[in-house]
């Protein structure tokens, strides 16, 4: 997504559509070689480098570093194709992550429910393929007019910081963005492990799991949208969803255990 976004700065509008277009057909690609990389090559012929828990980690890092970094290259040059106003950049970019979690949310129900199930592995990645393809080519069909025949538009000079918002205090608020990132990660980890637990898991748990997971931040993400325009210390609010957060993830944490021990309880 960093360099992404870095990479984006230096296209106009109408070259950047073209190159979400293109993301969105090479991580196509790569997933059409997933299943015999993944599968025939690094765990039929290649079991051994699993030996220690390190080499698993940088081989699974290594192995799922360029489509992972495919997808995330996408929203930033989506956003540069689709932003030409700055003052409708938080709403517009906002949009386009919510949508993309949606559709996140509804992949993570139909895999392991349909997908999986009725086609198999391959069948499923062949359908994600498909899906990428046709993301690459609806995009290139409906690409807005104004980007289509309108003149080509100069990438916009970087934005320096502005006078009441020093750059420390910007590095101070990515940083409490990141751990804000990691928590919630964790917790998406933590949650997993609680069902896994109460519902003695199967094959769709994780699925379903994550697809309420995707599902409610898709709607934080719309909420937001809505409401943050209206705020006048955004940052503020920022902290105090982080501080609810962790507040109400540890309440619920400390319930479940007891409504669980209280269900499975023999009744006198």
């Amino acid at each position: 997504s960093y360099a992404g976004g870095l990479l984006s700065t230096r296209l106009d509008p109408h070259r950047a559509f073209w190159s979400f277009a293109s993301l969105e057909l090479a991580v196509a690609a790569f997933g059409a070689v997933s299943v015999v990389l993944y599968y025939d090559v690094l765990y039929l012929r290649a079991a051994g480098l699993y030996a220690t828990p390190l080499g698993a980690g940088v081989l699974h890092f290594a192995s799922l570093l360029i489509p992972t970094g495919l997808m995330g290259m996408s929203l930033p040059f989506l956003s540069r194709a689709t932003v030409l106003d700055a003052r409708t950049a938080g709403r517009t970019v906002g949009f386009l992550y919510g949508i993309n979690l949606l559709g996140a949310s509804a992949g993570a129900l139909v895999t392991p429910w349909l997908l999986i199930r009725y086609l198999g592995v391959r069948g499923a990645v062949l359908a994600a393929v498909a899906g990428n393809v046709a993301a690459a080519l609806i995009a290139l069909a409906v690409r807005p007019r104004r980007l289509a025949e309108g003149p080509k538009a100069e990438a916009p000079a970087a934005l320096a910081p502005l006078p009441d918002e020093p750059s420390h205090r910007f590095a101070l608020w990515m940083t409490l963005y990141a751990l804000s990132g990691f928590c919630a990660l964790s917790l998406e980890l933590v949650w997993f492990r609680v069902m896994d637990v109460a519902v003695k898991s199967i094959a769709f748990t994780f699925g379903t799991v994550l697809c309420l997971y995707l599902l409610g931040n898709a709607a934080g993400t719309f909420l937001g949208i809505a409401v943050a325009p209206r705020l006048r210390r955004p940052l503020s609010a920022f902290l105090v969803c982080q501080c609810a957060l962790i507040a109400w993830s540890g309440l619920a944490l400390t319930l479940s255990p007891r409504r669980v021990q209280h269900a499975l309880r023999p009744s006198a």
